[in-house]
């Protein structure tokens, strides 16, 4: 499963990106990665913005709303009756400010948490990541893609904010290539 990640360390961010997938893709945009040759993969620290073709995959899968795109994979669900346009661009958005993350899907609020809260620490705590002691912990670190062998596109991706340390505000992100993985 490829892995890319950006060399650059993020806090407070606005993030916005267009994607189209594959049918039936699955994939996702971590944010708060820290990289650190102990913890191995991406999942085990940072949380994932789940990019996903919600028309095309099982109906079972989706039943879980944490699995929807636009959710925070495997923890925050999706409540919204936001769906990803198939074979087509989406675009998406990640603010965090001070700890507080919220996510869109084509402009429609699909999550909003504050990851320093006892809220999010039952969340993570009684999902499958709890089990990972770093998962969910960080306000800030790398940005990390996944399984783009299920991308169609990536049209733009653009960070600013007065902490989106080591950028320039509205400049694209590139990703490079790194070894290992997402597990």
């Amino acid at each position: 499963m490829a892995t890319w990640s950006r060399n650059k360390v993020f806090q407070d961010f606005d993030l916005q990106f267009d994607w189209k997938i594959s049918k039936a893709g699955n994939s996702g945009l971590f944010i708060n990665v820290l990289e650190r040759p102990d913890l191995g993969t991406t999942f085990s620290t940072g949380e994932e913005y789940q990019l996903l073709d919600d028309r095309n995959v099982p109906s079972e899968y989706v039943g879980n709303l944490s699995h929807k795109a636009a959710s925070i994979f495997g923890v925050v669900p999706n409540t919204s009756n936001s769906v990803p346009k198939s074979g087509e661009w989406n675009h998406s958005r990640i603010l965090q400010q001070n700890g507080a993350v919220t996510f869109w899907l084509n402009d429609v609020l699909t999550v909003q948490v504050d990851l320093k809260s006892d809220l999010w620490k039952h969340l993570v705590a009684t999902s499958s990541l709890g089990k990972y002691p770093e998962f969910g912990i960080a306000l800030n670190g790398h940005l990390a893609l996944q399984g783009l062998d299920k991308w169609r596109g990536i049209q733009e991706y653009k960070a600013q904010g007065p902490r989106a340390r080591s950028r320039i505000p509205g400049q694209s992100i590139g990703f490079s290539q790194k070894p290992g993985g997402c597990g």
